[in-house]
């Protein structure tokens, strides 16, 4: 089982390249859960800084990205569902670990992408 940030962070929902009713949807579904919200399009800086608040006025060019940090398990899958529910797609999602943290979301992205590639094949292939 991977290891989950929840004691040292509070909840955030960090968005990354979302479109504008993505973000309007994602807001919604954090102020639920009393959770904070950053939508950003630097794809280059580490996620732990990003929700900081830190990060760089950038334009990044990436695939619609969700990092979840703060949530318990329970919440999470609640959060998930009502994000669905309300017609929310964002295939490219991850809960913040210590082993993504210093992963910027191009590192992330990539990640995700190899992944899914490799569950949806089955296994099929070596996991690079």
């Amino acid at each position: 089982m991977k290891a989950r940030i929840t004691d040292k962070i509070q909840k955030k929902l960090l968005g990354c390249c979302l479109t504008e009713p993505h973000i309007a949807q994602v807001g919604a579904a954090a102020a639920a859960y009393g959770a904070e919200t950053v939508f950003t399009r630097d794809i280059d800086t580490p996620i732990s800084k990003l929700l900081d608040g830190g990060g760089a006025e950038t334009d990044g060019q990436a695939d619609e990205c969700l990092v979840i940090a703060g949530f318990e398990r329970g919440e999470l899958n609640e959060l998930v569902d009502s994000l669905r529910e309300t017609g929310v797609r964002i295939p490219l999602k991850a809960i913040y670990t210590p082993h993504n943290s210093a992963w910027s979301f191009k590192q992330l992205i990539a990640e995700l992408k190899k992944e899914h590639e490799y569950m949806t094949s089955g296994g099929a292939g070596v996991r690079k």
